[in-house]
C-alpha cells in the first residue's frame, strides 16, 4: 500500500454469518480483523479508496476521519457489481447515489440496545431523531453522497408563510430551485427537500418531504420543482395517532447531499390555530417511510 499511488481496499460483510434475514447483528463494526487492517492501510497510504460490501450500517471511523480517504458503498451489487465498481473507480461512471440510512459511530451501541426500535429513546435513531448527544455526530447521514462534478443550488421560489387548515392534507406545497452543474463532467444529482427545526421529541429534527433527480452537462442548469402537501411537510402525530398542525417556525432545506456543496435554506412560518388534519398527510408520507 505504501508504494502505491492509491490503495483500494475491499471490506465488509463477507458471509451470511455476518448478517442476514434470520438473525440480527450485535455490533456495527467491521467483523474479524478488518478494522485493524483498514487502520494499518490508512497509516501506510492515506490516499485510499475503501469499497464497502454489505447491507447494513458499518462504522468505519478510520475512513471517516482520514482526510484523503474515499468510500464507495457497493452494498450487495450482484453479478455485474465488479464491472460497476471498476467503472466508478476509474471515472467511467459518475456516481449519484445517496445513503439510504445514517452511519453511526461504533460507540452508539454502548449507549443503547441495538435491537431496541424506539427511534426517539436515548439519543434517537435515524436521521429524523438522532442527536448524537451521547455518541457524537453521525459519521455520515441519510442522503449523503458525492459526485465527480459539483452542483450549485439556487432558491427560486416557495411560500415563506403557510396558513394552517384542516384540509392541509390536500393543499399543495411547492418549492422551486435552480440546479447547475458547475463542474467539468456530466453528472446527476438528487434534489432533496428537508424540513428542519423540530424539537426532536414531537417533531423530527429533520424530515425528507420531497425529492427529484436531474442529469446535467457541464455548465447546464435546470429548474427543479419539488411538490408535497402542507400536512406532509409540517404535521406531527399526537398521542391518539392523529396528524396535527400547530403554529411554528420551520426551515426548508434543499440540496444534493454532497458535503462539498451548500444547501439553500429558507425559514417558513405556519400561522393559525392548531388543527387536526382531515384525511392524514397525503401520499408523500408513504414514500417518506422508505427513507427513515
Amino acid at each position: 500500500a505504501r508504494a502505491a499511488d492509491v490503495a483500494v481496499v475491499f471490506l465488509g460483510m463477507s458471509s451470511p454469518a455476518c448478517e442476514g434475514e434470520s438473525h440480527d447483528r450485535g455490533a456495527i463494526t467491521l467483523p474479524g480483523a478488518q478494522e485493524p487492517l483498514l487502520e494499518a492501510v490508512l497509516q501506510a497510504q492515506p490516499r485510499t479508496v475503501l469499497v464497502l460490501v454489505g447491507g447494513g450500517q458499518l462504522a468505519v471511523e478510520a475512513a471517516r476521519h482520514c482526510q484523503h480517504c474515499a468510500v464507495l458503498y457497493a452494498f450487495y451489487p450482484g453479478e455485474l457489481g465488479g464491472d460497476a465498481i471498476v467503472r466508478t473507480l476509474f471515472g467511467l461512471n459518475n456516481p449519484s447515489g445517496r445513503l439510504p440510512y445514517t452511519l453511526y459511530s461504533k460507540n452508539m451501541v454502548s449507549h443503547r440496545n441495538i435491537h431496541e426500535m424506539d427511534l426517539r429513546s436515548h439519543e434517537g435513531l435515524t436521521y429524523r431523531w438522532y442527536t448524537g448527544k451521547l455518541s457524537g455526530p453521525a459519521l455520515w447521514s441519510f442522503g449523503d453522497g458525492g459526485s465527480y462534478t459539483s452542483f450549485h443550488f439556487e432558491w427560486i421560489k416557495g411560500p415563506r408563510q403557510v396558513a394552517i387548515s384542516a384540509d392541509a392534507g390536500i393543499i399543495p406545497l411547492s418549492y422551486v430551485v435552480r440546479v447547475s452543474n458547475v463542474g467539468n463532467v456530466p453528472g446527476s444529482t438528487p434534489a432533496l427537500a428537508f424540513v428542519e427545526g423540530g424539537d426532536g421529541v414531537v417533531a423530527p429534527l429533520r424530515a425528507l418531504v420531497g425529492f427529484a433527480k436531474v442529469s446535467l452537462a457541464p455548465g447546464e442548469s435546470t429548474l427543479v420543482h419539488i411538490s408535497t402537501t402542507v400536512a406532509a411537510a409540517f404535521a406531527t402525530v399526537d398521542e391518539l395517532g392523529r396528524h396535527r398542525l400547530q403554529a411554528c417556525r420551520r426551515v426548508i432545506a434543499i440540496g444534493g447531499g454532497s458535503p462539498t456543496e451548500s444547501w439553500v435554506r429558507k425559514e417558513v412560518q405556519l400561522v393559525g390555530l392548531d388543527v387536526v388534519v382531515a384525511g392524514g398527510t397525503g401520499s408523500i408520507s408513504d414514500v417518506e417511510q422508505l427513507f427513515v
